[in-house]
Parts: structure tokens; sequence; C-alpha cells
């Protein structure tokens, strides 16, 4: 036994704590200086529109077009990585984000402004959604869940605090300095990056049981990802190779490395953002098509919430303090998901469901009743759905593809879903300008998210119907 013991090499594994603390708290730096401002547009900007006298119909297409930039960033990061660094992509993305902040304190037309906001923000938050959310994967394995609700819980809190803060500059420093202000804020982007240092400098060691000579040269095999950032398991104290595997495995890897020169970097890009793999088993399934039609119904829902209010004849404060229910059910749950995750034993994907079967209830009330109370509750409880739609996505997609996909995997999802909601978005808007009501909306939202739950159930049970066959064979 106690040979066993000494013989058992030392492998790496992912810290799941340590330097992941910095990692969390990079990643809510990032999402609060970028959804936290983007998401109050018409309240930091009123005054730029209304000089420049700037239609409803170009601020729809400024930010449907800062979406669509961030789908695109998000799914060219993949292939980016090909040809910079980690580090150095998010620096570069940074760079870019911050290029749109400051510019927009010196316009003073409509068309820099456009570049500013739609396409510069836009770019560079794509792409540091994408990094953030493929480290915190990588630092984190068995604790992936709590770090995610910490982000996630942290970063609603800084956002309900941003439009508090933004009401008292505007009040006291004016349009510009209150510009400047958020400019200033966004630098510390560049702090966050800094924190991204890449996950093999901080791997645990941990002894792993021995079993064959074969099993250790799979293992050893696996240590050529290390170039590509992958965090995979390394033996570091084992026993030598004998002289003709050791030149078996470098014939290998040189054969590897003459194929992979021989490749453009043209080459290179397209080969990962048309991925196979990602195509044929990623893009249908719930982990993608799923939950773009559940953020979908979310999506459309929120936009129009308040004219759904309004025209319900509701004043502008009973209006905002609905949205604060709905805001408030958001965050309660986010922070539940922080005390209740060491109970929580369901599968990401199956709490997502039961996410989606809570959001279709609220809807539901909604056409039902008029109610101002009920209204309230139906909100809060519609925030809490909101919760589950949006937080458990970065997890549900890490469980579905292997580590070294995952980048290429969120990338798609953003890319695929902004193509819907530009696509859709506007599909929806015309048919309720048709139909002159916006309980179309909620119909239409039900439609999708039972689309969703259908879509959840079906894939379950094809995939529980063939591990019985193959347990069969």
């Amino acid at each position: 036994m106690g040979d066993q013991i000494k013989k058992c090499p030392n492998v790496y594994e992912a810290p799941d704590g340590g330097w992941g603390y910095f990692i969390c708290i990079a990643t809510i730096l990032i999402f609060s200086l970028t959804s936290g401002f983007i998401g109050c547009f018409g309240m930091l900007y009123a005054e730029f529109i209304e000089k420049q006298e700037i239609g409803s119909a170009a601020v729809v297409l400024i930010m449907s077009t800062n979406a669509m930039s961030l789908a695109v960033a998000g799914f060219l990061t993949s292939p980016l990585l090909k040809v910079l660094k980690f580090r150095q992509l998010a620096f570069v993305a940074s760079f870019v984000y911050n290029a749109g902040c400051v510019g927009l304190v010196f316009v003073n037309s409509i068309i820099p402004f456009f570049i500013c906001m739609a396409l510069l923000q836009g770019l560079g938050f794509g792409i540091l959604f994408n990094l953030a959310c493929t480290i915190i994967n990588e630092y984190f394995v068995k604790r992936r869940f709590l770090a995610m609700g910490v982000v996630q819980a942290s970063t609603a809190i800084i956002t309900m605090i941003i439009p508090i803060l933004l009401n008292f500059t505007l009040n006291f420093y004016g349009y510009s300095g209150t510009l400047m202000i958020v400019a200033a804020l966004s630098m510390n982007i560049f702090v966050a990056v800094s924190l991204m240092q890449p996950v093999k400098w901080h791997m645990k060691m941990v002894k792993v049981p021995q079993e064959d000579e074969e099993g250790k040269i799979l293992l050893l095999k696996d240590q050529k990802n290390e170039s590509d950032g992958i965090p995979t398991i390394k033996i570091v104290d084992s026993e030598p190779l004998s002289s003709i595997v050791r030149e078996n495995i470098m014939n290998e890897e040189n054969i590897e490395r003459a194929i992979k020169d021989k490749d453009s970097v043209l080459k290179k890009i397209l080969k990962e953002m048309f991925d196979a793999y990602l195509l044929k088993s990623y893009l249908p399934s719930y982990a993608c098509l799923g939950m773009i039609m559940a953020m979908f119904a979310d999506f459309v829902t929120s936009v129009t919430l308040p004219q759904s209010l309004f025209a319900s004849n509701w004043s502008k404060e009973d209006a905002a303090f609905g949205i604060s229910m709905m805001t408030f059910g958001d965050l309660a749950a986010r922070l539940s998901f922080i005390v209740f995750s060491k109970y929580i034993k369901i599968e990401n994907k199956e709490l997502h469901m039961i996410g989606i079967v809570i959001a279709i209830i609220p809807r539901i009330g909604l056409l039902l009743t008029k109610n101002v109370y009920a209204v309230l509750v139906l909100l809060c409880i519609m925030g809490t759905s909101r919760c589950f739609i949006l937080t458990l996505v970065p997890l549900i997609v890490a469980d579905a593809v292997p580590k070294e996909k995952f980048t290429a995997a969120m990338g798609m999802f953003m890319m695929t879903f902004g193509i819907a909601s530009l696509t859709l978005g506007t599909a929806v808007g015309a048919l309720r300008d048709v139909t002159g009501s916006y309980d179309t909306i909620f119909w239409i939202s039900i439609i999708f998210l039972v689309f969703t739950i259908t879509h959840g159930l079906l894939e379950t049970y094809c995939v529980k119907r063939h591990k019985k066959k193959c347990q069969k064979k």
C-alpha cells in the first residue's frame, strides 16, 4: 500500500479559489463598467439626443447596432485567440471599449456618436464578456456555480447603484462632466484585465492513483494543449518513459507542428469560426438554441415593459416602482443562488428549465389581471425567473462543450442571439404595431418559452433513450 502511494503522480487541477477570487473581482468590474452604463443609455445621453433632435428610429438603430457589434465580437473572440494571446486580446478589447468612452466626451454629431457608442463600445464589450466567461470557467470547476452566482449578484447590486450615481453627477457636473467620470471609471477595465493571469500559473497539485504505463502516456500527451492556455492534467512526478515511447511522442509532436505551421492565419481563423462540431452538435442543442429562445422571450418583454405599463394608465413613478420590483426579484434570486449553492444538487440545465416554467406563470398572469398589486407581485416573480434565464447561460454552455471549445461556443451563442434579436425583434415590434396591443408581446414571449421547455424535455428524453440503448449493447 505504501509503495502504491509513493508511485502516485502529482497532477494539476483548476484552483477553484486562490487567485480565482481575483478573477471574480475582475469579472465583476468588467460586467459592471460595461453593461451597467450601457443599460442607462436613455438617462445618460438624454441631453445629447434632445440637442441633436435624434428620433426614436435612430435611437433603436444605435442600440441594435451596438447589440450586433457585441454579438459579432463575441463570435470572433475564439478565432482571434489563435492570433493573439488571452491577455493581449483582453487589453486590445479594453482599449477599443475605452476609446469609445473617451470619444463620446468630444462628439457633437450623430455619426461620431454612432461610431463610438454602437461600434467601438459594442466590439470591446463583446470580446471582454466572452473572455471573462471563459476565464471564470477555467478557474472554477467544483465551485463554478457559486463563483458565477457571486459575480452575477455583485454585478446586479452595482448596476442598481449606477443610475443613482449618474443622476447625482448629471445634476452637479452636467452632461460633459458625467461623460468624463464614466470614461475615467471605465479605465478600471485595464486593472481588471491585468488581474486575469493564465490559469496554469495557479493550478493546484494533487496526487492521482497511477494504474499503468499507458495511462501515463495519455496524460503526458495532454500536455500539448498547455500552449493553447487550456487547463489540462499534467504529470510532474512520474517514472521515466522508455526512450522508444519518448521518441514516438516527439516525432508525433513534430509532425503536428509542421502541419500547423503550413496553415495560414486566415485558414486557422476560418476553421475556428465554422467549427463542424459546434455547428452540428452544439448549435441545435438546448445549450444554444433553447437558451436563445428563452433569452429572446425575456428580451422582448423587458424592452417593452415600460410602454406596456404606460398603456395600462400607470404613471411614470408607478412604472419605475414596477420595474424596481422586477429588479428586486432578480437580485433576490441571485443572492439565493449564492446562499443555497451548496445544497443545490440539480443540474444546471434542469434548473434553467425550472426557471422557464417560473417565467411562463407571471406572463400568463399579466394577461389575466390588471390589478396594480397583483401586477407588482407578478413582476417580482418575472424578475426571479430572469435570474434563472440569464445567470445560468455560461454554466450550461460549459457543461455542453469541451473546455477547449468553450470560447467558440460562447461566441456562437452570442452571435446567434444577436441575429435573433435584430431580425425577430423587428418582426415582433411590427406585429405589436399591427395589433395595437402590448398583450401581443406577452403571447409571443409565452410561445417562445413553451418552445424552450419542449425543446429541453425532448432533448433530455432522447439522451436518456440513447444511454439505455448503449447499455443494452
